[in-house]
């Protein structure tokens, strides 16, 4: 399971969110983060599959926009303020856009937001339905392994991070409002209908209620690498 380091980096931030997914069998995933409660596997999702170095397991979502994974709606999710969202993947195909964490896209009124890797291998993050907020000027490395994707908002500051190191951020005005859907990770939730899933293997999701500042996503990158 997850290194002692790992767990201690994770565990001093407050993640409000972190799916640790160490659970043998069954559809639940035990939420790890302050909110409590746990998610769900939705469709296919295979546990206990390798991850990072020292970090804890992997799960894979079969590949279509039925495999994912849901936590049940809370407003502390919706992205309104500071944030940081942080995961590691492993990409099996960079054909199509594939939705990492994802909470009430395009729903009526485009309250919504989305962190999804392109077919560039860039980190995005959008709002609003189509609204592109951020696009990473650094690519994830098409190598097989599993790599540390996050991004933060401070303020109206959007930085994307990958495998520890900046790559990328913008400043934006742009209003995400709240909304009342779930919270989808490994798939595209597009008001309640999903699509451009993960194409591959994610391990630790998670969310906090602040910027992480640059030295605290690297100590979580060299932790778990």
């Amino acid at each position: 399971m997850g290194s002692g380091a790992y767990v201690a980096a994770v565990q001093a931030d407050s993640p409000l969110l972190w799916l640790r997914l160490t659970e043998i069998a069954g559809t639940t995933f035990a939420n790890a983060g302050s909110l409590g409660g746990s998610a769900t596997a939705q469709g296919t999702v295979t546990v206990l599959q390798g991850g990072p170095p020292h970090t804890d397991p992997s799960v894979h979502p079969a590949g279509s926009s039925s495999d994912w994974i849901s936590y049940p709606d809370n407003a502390a999710l919706d992205l309104v303020g500071n944030a940081t969202y942080e995961c590691w993947v492993r990409s099996t195909s960079f054909a199509q856009y594939q939705g990492l964490m994802t909470k009430g896209k395009e729903v009526a009124g485009g309250a919504g937001y989305e962190f999804r890797i392109n077919p560039s291998r860039q980190l995005e993050v959008l709002a609003t339905g189509t609204t592109l907020i951020l696009t990473s000027t650094g690519t994830i490395p098409n190598d097989g392994s599993f790599h540390y994707l996050a991004f933060t908002r401070s303020g109206n500051t959007y930085t994307s991070y990958i495998d520890g190191a900046a790559a990328g951020n913008v400043s934006s005005a742009q209003v995400i409002a709240s909304n009342a859907q779930v919270f989808a990770i490994g798939v595209e939730d597009l008001a309640g209908t999903t699509g451009f899933p993960l194409q591959g293997y994610i391990a630790e999701p998670a969310v906090y209620s602040t910027a992480l500042s640059a030295a605290r996503i690297l100590a979580h990158y060299n932790a778990g690498k």
